[in-house]
């Protein structure tokens, strides 16, 4: 009886190995037996993947393997279609096989050795996905309502407004238009390269480590959900006229020192004497002061910004700032800058700040909850990103050819 089992038991693991062996061919009969390969030639990773002879060992038994090389324009267009269908970075080396992809180095030699990319390799590829132009639109839509939206807020409102008053020592209107030009274009600037460096760290931590992202999209929002409920209450205590209960403002000690290095960035300005000083300051200064609040600033205007950023990286699928990105980045910050350049004007022709800081307070509750609303949109986004339901997606890497 023992004899028996023993010889059913070589029966089973010799037709084990033979149907193991057979896979590839039959993968290659039936057409099936593909394996695709992220490759990006200055990648160390991508390098040592080559080297293990890997991708040599899988075409010996019978597959077919294409080679993507992201920085060649054609390859990485073709890359990006098979990144859309299985919803990950552009990012190398990765494998696709079957319904499986690795990426990383420990990942993809960890899984060969296990037999893992052979067995799956045998199985049929997703189709490759085409983006849809139209939702490129619909990213730029969140930027410049986001932008808008950002740009209405109090914080950066009453920057403006305090700024404006405190250099307000000059009659001469073109004085206060270049001024007030300087302060906000250096506002722009801090702004821009703050996004660029959040956008390139969400890419980068992304790519490093994968998993990441749904711990940082539960994250986001649950951040967005509090900003909600700090809106909401801000917005009961506004209707009632308590302003001094507002939670989301800049604390006051940050009010404090912006107010000062207005203040005496302002008596620096007075103080030039030679006409020459005087034009290099009255760029300078202002444009100085503008970097200065800026970053002090974000704590209260940062949260739109980097929610808005955060759901454009969470669409996109490279782990690299791509053109479309930056012009994203540049469109949201010019929007951000329309309700102050509108207000500068105002406030410049009306040679006054009171009626436009009273309009302001008038309206904050309108703003808040208006404000409020986004927040719960973008949680109900990001935990629909973090479980992994694709409801909403705007694909707007089908520009990526010229990135």
């Amino acid at each position: 009886m023992r004899r028996s089992w023993k010889w059913l038991g070589l029966l089973a693991f010799l037709t084990g190995v033979l149907f193991t062996a057979a896979r590839p061919l039959l993968a290659e009969e039936n057409g099936d037996g593909h394996v695709i390969f992220f490759d990006d030639e200055a990648c160390f990773d991508c390098i040592q993947v080559k080297e293990s002879g890997l991708l040599e060992e899988l075409e010996a038994a019978g597959f077919t393997v294409t080679v993507f090389e992201l920085n060649d324009r054609e390859d990485r267009a073709e890359a990006l279609r098979y990144a859309r269908a299985y919803d990950i970075a552009l990012a190398a080396p990765t494998i696709i096989v079957g319904e499986k992809t690795y990426t990383g180095r420990t990942a993809i030699l960890d899984a060969h050795q296990a037999g893992d990319i052979a067995l799956h390799a045998a199985e049929p590829l997703r189709e490759p996905i085409d983006s849809d132009p139209l939702s490129f639109w619909m990213g730029l839509l969140l930027m410049v309502v986001g932008g808008l939206l950002d740009g209405i807020n109090p914080c950066a409102i009453a920057m403006l407004l305090m700024f404006i008053s405190i250099v307000g020592f000059t009659k001469k209107r073109s004085t206060l238009v270049f001024v007030g030009l300087s302060y906000i274009g250096a506002i722009f600037l801090t702004y821009f390269f703050i996004g660029l460096a959040f956008m390139g760290l969400l890419g980068f931590s992304r790519g490093a480590i994968p998993a990441l992202s749904t711990y940082l999209y539960f994250g986001f929002m649950a951040l967005c959900l509090f900003l909600f409920i700090l809106s909401i209450y801000d917005f009961f205590v506004t209707r009632s006229q308590r302003y001094d209960k507002v939670k989301s403002q800049l604390p006051k000690f940050v009010q404090r020192f912006n107010q000062r290095v207005m203040e005496r960035f302002a008596k620096a300005l007075e103080s030039r004497e030679s006409n020459m000083g005087k034009v290099i300051a009255l760029f300078f200064v202002p444009f100085i002061v503008g970097i200065v609040v800026g970053v002090t600033e974000a704590a209260c205007t940062g949260p739109i910004y980097f929610g808005v950023l955060a759901m454009l990286e969470a669409q996109g699928t490279s782990t690299t700032l791509t053109l479309v990105e930056i012009f994203y980045i540049l469109i949201f910050n010019i929007m951000f800058l329309v309700p102050l350049l509108i207000i500068m004007g105002i406030a410049l022709k009306a040679k006054s700040v009171a009626g436009i800081s009273n309009f302001v307070r008038r309206h904050i509750s309108v703003i808040k909850i208006v404000t409020g609303i986004f927040f719960l949109l973008m949680a109900v986004y990001f935990l629909l990103l973090a479980l992994d339901v694709d409801w909403i997606r705007f694909d707007y890497d089908f520009m990526s050819d010229f990135s």
